[in-house]
């Protein structure tokens, strides 16, 4: 019987692994989707504490190594599923952890706030679709912008959570005349009073909140002699920069 030579190494069949770009894909949305809400990932996860939210994420982490490309893909997809993580995520830049504002406290966006001379300053805020802890800053000076280095971004970053994200955003509508989520400019008298979108405010406030809010400003016009759904004028006996 004769006997065959050894398949070499390199020629043998390899498992069908996740693919390295799968695999930080996987690890990105593990640190910024919310799994507590999971009734199949690990029973402890959804009343864990934040030390034991932690190990178990790793723990999955350590498991994902593992998978084929099928099952990778798999996880992505019922990944993808979650929300976001509302509570704020230390991310290691520069060789030191930085904390990073939550989507939910902080989108994407422009905001205005001053500096530490009392002046006002308008900035457009970056945050990553695939990974929200991937976040720039951008100076706005005229019709151009430029790039905030990361380390003074976020001392501006700072100041605008302690103004209030939301004020900030208000105080940019008001202060442009743009919305401050999709800058598109705020003709509309309800819009402009309220510094933002008739859209892009509802994703700041729950629904009810928001419908109050519109509510509100249009009585307010009315009273005021004014057509709510008319675009501003220059004759407009109102007070669009006033900030609530």
């Amino acid at each position: 019987m004769t006997r065959r030579t050894p398949v070499p190494e390199e020629f043998k069949p390899k498992p069908d692994g996740a693919t390295e770009p799968q695999l930080r894909f996987l690890n990105a949305l593990l640190d910024e989707r919310d799994l507590r809400q999971s009734t199949k990932i690990q029973e402890r996860i959804s009343d864990a504490s934040d030390e034991e939210y932690d190990a178990a994420i790793a723990d999955l982490k350590t498991k994902a190594a593992n998978l084929t490309k099928r099952n990778a893909s798999a996880w992505i997809e019922h990944l993808l599923k979650f929300p976001q993580r509302t509570r704020e995520r230390n991310v290691h830049r520069g060789g030191e952890d930085v904390a990073i504002p939550s989507a939910d406290v902080m989108p994407t966006g422009r905001y205005a706030v001053e500096n530490d001379e009392g002046e006002l300053r308008f900035y457009r805020f970056y945050r990553g679709d695939r990974n929200p802890n991937f976040v720039k800053l951008y100076v706005e000076h005229g019709p151009d912008e430029s790039e905030v280095p990361f380390k003074s971004a976020l001392t501006i970053i700072g100041k605008i959570m302690d103004a209030g994200p939301w004020e900030c955003a208000q105080r940019y509508g008001a202060e442009i005349g743009a919305c401050s989520r999709c800058g598109a400019r705020l003709t509309n008298r309800i819009s402009r009073a309220l510094h933002i979108g008739p859209v892009c405010g509802g994703y700041w406030h729950d629904e009810g909140e928001w419908r109050q809010m519109v509510k509100a400003t249009r009585e307010d016009l009315r009273a005021h002699g004014l057509d709510p759904g008319g675009n501003v004028e220059d004759s407009d006996n109102y007070d669009y920069a006033t900030i609530s």
